[in-house]
């Protein structure tokens, strides 16, 4: 009898690194040949009561659906993603009765909020951990934190990271000219505009660079729900008007090629519970130097020389972009320093799909 995943989590919409990671996977294994049983938590409605009804209902189906399978065959493997925080309430006794019901429960970590501060919901998961239960972290640092709250089975680790949603195809494309006729540097940033994400630090940036009167300019992309971030773009696109651009949201290859227009990507995250952020690595993949902080995984994939503490982030990407603008042998080394971040970035992406896929298959 052929092999089946239960694939138990979230898929888009809403579009979000999480569920385009779990679709990402999701159709490498249907094109892989295997057959996949997909279960999403997710519900919507604009009434909250109603919201929850629903996933308390999908907690329950997806409890029974684990529990029909005692009475079917024991060499079909759960997977779950874990949610980061409430989410684990509604998915807490699917995994647990998983443990019972199949060859073989993956699950898979995408957020630092429960390795940082014990769980309960976390705690009461891995506490009926079998050996036959797989964890899957985003990094090493990742792992060694939640190990220090958990109890786990080491030999039932895997780090695979985000890197191997954006394989090599994805670069498809020449990069596009850092310069024309005239001297001109292209700065961007991209995400779920909000505070957490580094908006307010871009805009910080935008105006210091803005202020030295060289010719750069400036594309933010990405969905602005909020009002006050909403007024921050209305001004800074009345003050720089032809010099600060934004885009709005942007997918597939429309986002590629906004990439490819850039010299510089700037990604100042100082979210508590950031992980293993795509956009970084699609802008390494796309010839892109990133700025970063140096929070969660993220010094673990990105190139030293592209990241600062939270504390020091404007000052130290201003000085590398100006430095990068008035010194071409300098802007260089930095082209370099990425050429060898994404060759490592490419090699990994390779590997981490091909573990992840020995995890299903064997």
């Amino acid at each position: 009898m052929k092999r089946k995943i239960y694939f138990f989590s979230h898929f888009p919409p809403p579009v979000h690194g999480f569920s385009n990671v779990n679709q990402f996977i999701y159709n490498k294994l249907i094109t892989g040949g295997l057959e996949v049983k997909r279960f999403s938590f997710v519900s919507s409605s604009k009434n909250t009561a109603i919201f929850y009804l629903k996933r308390i209902l999908k907690a329950v189906y997806a409890t029974l659906l684990v529990l029909k399978h005692l009475f079917s065959s024991r060499d079909d493997i759960f997977y779950m993603p874990v949610s980061g925080g409430a989410g684990m309430i509604f998915e807490a006794l699917p995994w647990i009765f998983s443990g019972l019901s199949f060859k073989k429960s993956i699950m898979h970590h995408h957020s630092f909020q429960y390795c940082y501060k014990r769980s309960f919901m976390m705690g009461m998961m891995q506490k009926f951990n079998q050996k036959n239960t797989y964890n899957v972290f985003l990094c090493h640092c990742h792992y060694e934190a939640f190990k220090k709250n958990y109890a786990i089975n080491s030999d039932n680790v895997y780090i695979i990271g985000n890197e191997m949603t954006l394989e090599a195809a994805a670069a498809a494309g020449g990069v596009l000219p850092v310069a024309s006729a005239e001297k001109m540097l292209t700065i961007g940033h991209l995400s779920n505009l909000s505070a957490e994400k580094g908006f307010y630090i871009f805009c910080d940036l935008v105006e210091k660079l803005a202020s030295t009167g060289k010719n750069i300019r400036f594309e933010l992309a990405g969905p602005a729900g909020d009002a006050a971030i909403t007024s921050r773009i209305t001004e800074l696109q009345a003050k720089f008007p032809a010099n600060f651009i934004y885009r709005g949201s942007l997918y597939g290859e429309q986002k590629n090629d906004w990439y490819r227009a850039l010299d510089f990507f700037v990604f100042p995250s100082v979210y508590k519970n950031e992980t293993f952020p795509l956009v970084i690595v699609e802008a390494i993949l796309l010839g892109v130097i990133p700025l970063t902080t140096n929070i969660a995984c993220i010094p673990e994939y990105n190139n030293k020389a592209f990241t600062f503490s939270p504390d020091d982030f404007t000052a130290g990407a201003a000085n590398v972009i100006l430095t990068g603008y008035d010194d071409e042998a300098y802007y260089e080394t930095l082209k370099a320093k990425l050429a060898d971040t994404k060759r490592k970035a490419e090699l990994t992406s390779k590997k981490e799909l091909e573990d992840i896929m020995h995890l299903f298959k064997n």
